[in-house]
Parts: structure tokens; sequence; C-alpha cells
């Protein structure tokens, strides 16, 4: 079944042409602007693209320039449906690709035909089958994430590497970036870091400490490189690649094609099943010496009541039933901080083993799609 994005920001329109491309045994996806166009190109394989020119948010004639730079989506026909169909935007439409303009209203027959023939016509692989073919090739099927706060910075990285790359996400609200590397399935990590004090460098630390970028490589952009560098290694994160302003672009998107080769993930990955190996014997060694240490303690204030209410009824000593009931209270407090340690211990001993059984699994896979690439 062949997959139709239909983008445009009339809703009854769309619905309208949907409905009917259905019926003909087509998938129908819908986006009512270019931003969403561009989410659904960079998440779903599409066969043939149907855009209008002039909607909110990103004109339809520069969605077409950004999607013709992205590699997955250089060979899909695009058919663009427009009331305004100008010489002007007919010639940068040819310039880019387009299939046909088609003028609004327009009769669905009309359309239907135009979109059999740009399926017809179109002797490139495209949709599903250019995906598959492009993910049997390890060096290309690479899904980056560029996260900045600056969004000239994004603008500038995002049209570049959408050029080189098969996936290419880009944010500057650090809190989301977690979310997007497990749900997109990010394959490098390119992040602008500007000092200690920043979100991006305390959200890079919070994901290597807690072991959540398992064989992904980073790359990290900064004006302050060798600080930045210097306290990283410090903190035992290692970081792929460091790249001070300014650069060479094509000298960062050769070292992203390095950096995703079999070796360097193999290297990374090996780096990362022995850190956190070494993780779980520091864990279990200091948790175990702080627990020993309680109890101790928790002994001799166990040993001291007891010697206390043994000589209860000789003296009655006020005092004594005093250090009596207090050491009772610590006695309690001092049981609960050994029960609440040991869960600790013993939940952080649970995650560190799921991040090692992660991280073999990425391993065993890497080398599964080696063997089928390399026969």
């Amino acid at each position: 079944m062949k997959t139709i994005l239909f983008i445009d920001d009339e809703p009854n329109l769309l619905d309208a042409y949907s409905l009917m491309l259905k019926r003909k045994g087509y998938k129908v996806l819908t986006a009512e602007n270019g931003f969403e166009g561009i989410e659904l190109i960079l998440t779903e394989d599409i066969d043939l693209i149907i855009t209008d020119i002039y909607m909110p948010k990103k004109n339809g004639l520069i969605m077409i320039k950004q999607i013709r730079r992205i590699l997955k989506c250089r060979n899909i026909p695009i058919i663009v449906l427009s009331a305004v169909g100008t010489k002007e935007n007919v010639c940068r439409g040819i310039e880019m690709g387009v299939c046909s303009f088609l003028t609004k209203p327009c009769n669905f027959d009309k359309l239907y035909e135009a979109v059999k023939d740009a399926l017809k016509s179109s002797n490139n692989t495209s949709g599903k089958e250019l995906h598959t073919k492009i993910n049997k090739n390890i060096d290309t099927a690479v899904t980056v994430l560029l996260a900045s706060e600056k969004v000239s910075v994004l603008d500038h990285f995002y049209e570049f590497l959408t050029e080189k790359f098969n996936k290419v996400y880009a944010e500057n609200n650090f809190v989301n970036l977690e979310k997007i590397i497990i749900v997109k399935k990010v394959d490098a990590l390119i992040i602008e870091v500007h000092s200690p004090s920043h979100d991006s460098f305390k959200f890079l630390f919070q994901l290597c400490d807690r072991n959540k970028c398992i064989g992904i490589p980073i790359i990290v952009i900064s004006d302050e490189v060798q600080e930045i560098k210097y306290l990283f290694e410090s903190l035992g994160i290692k970081i792929d690649k460091y790249y001070s302003k300014p650069f060479i672009y094509e000298r960062l998107a050769n070292d992203i094609y390095y950096m995703m080769s079999r070796k360097n993930i193999r290297d990374k990955l090996d780096f990362s099943i022995n850190k956190i190996r070494q993780e779980i014997l520091e864990s279990q060694d200091h948790k175990i010496k702080l627990i020993n240490s309680l109890r101790e303690k928790l002994n001799k204030i166990k040993k001291e009541n007891l010697n206390l209410i043994q000589e209860w009824d000789k003296t009655s000593k006020f005092e004594d039933r005093q250090v009596v009931f207090c050491n009772q209270k610590k006695i309690r407090e001092m049981t609960k901080e050994i029960a609440d340690l040991t869960r600790n211990y013993l939940e952080e001993k649970a995650e560190l083993v799921e991040a090692e059984r992660t991280a073999q699994l990425k391993m065993a896979t890497l080398n599964e799609i080696y063997r089928e690439y390399v026969s």
C-alpha cells in the first residue's frame, strides 16, 4: 500500500481529499502546516507528497526546498495543489522537482490521475524501498539529534546535516532531549555546551552519569572547549569529539560517519560496559561499608540498652530511663536508615545491571547487522 502525505491548512479540503484517496486504496497521512509535514516525513515512510503553497508557519515551497535536502526524501514525487499557481511559483517548483501543479478547487478525478502518474513515473526508489535500502548501509542510516539554545545555530546546522544524514532533529529545550533520544532512537548527539552552570552541561552530565546514552556518539561544540573537556574528563565522562567554534562543517560530517562505524561503536560499548561494572563494584563496596558501620553502631546502642534494662530494677535512675528511651528512638531511626540504604543499593544495582544488559544487547545487534551487511 502506497503512503501519501497530504499537507494543507484547510481542514475540510484535507478531510475530503484524504477520504477519497483512502477509498482508492492509499494510506493517507495529513498535516495542516509545513512543520507538521516535515515531522511526519522524518518519522514515516512516504511515497508521495501533496502540498499547498500558502500555509501558516511555513510556506509550501520553502518546505519543499527543505524536504529535498533530506537524504531519504530527495526522490519522493511531489504534487502542488494551490489556489495560486503563478508562473513564478511554477518555475520554482519545477526547479525543485515538483511533478505537477493543480489549481484549487480541483476535481478529484484530476487529482487521482496526477497521483497515479506521479507514482507510476517515479523511476526512483522511494518511500519504504529507499528507507530499506538506506538501512542496509550502516554508515548512512543515521539519526542525528542537534541540541542548542540558539535558534541561529540550529538553523545553520540543520540545513547542513539534513543534506548528509537520514534523519535530523533539532531541539533548543534541554528538558525534552532525553525523551527524544529514546523515542526517536537517536544514533548521534551534537550538543552545544556553554559552561558548567548551563542547562546543557547539567543535562549531558546527568545523561552520561545515569548511563542513558550507551553506545551513542556525542559531539560537544563550545566556545570554551578546553575548560569543558577538562571538567568532563575529571568527572569520568567520555565525550567522543569536541569542536571549538568556528569549525569546518564537512569535517563534522566526516567525524559523525566515523563515529557510526562498527569499530568506534564497539569501542564505546566496551567502555560503557567496563564503566558500569566498575560502578557496580564501587557502589557495592561503598554501600556495604556504610551499612556495616551503621550496624556496628546499632549493635552498640542495643547492647547499652540491654545493660541498662537489666539494671533497671536495681538502680531505677531517671537518667538511665531517659537514655533507654533516647536509644530506642536512635535504634528505630538507624534501622530505617539501614533499610533505606539497602533498598537504594539494590535499586541502583538493578539499574546498572539493566544498563549493562542494554549495552550487551546493542553489541549483539551491532554484530548481527554487520554480519548481514557484509554478507
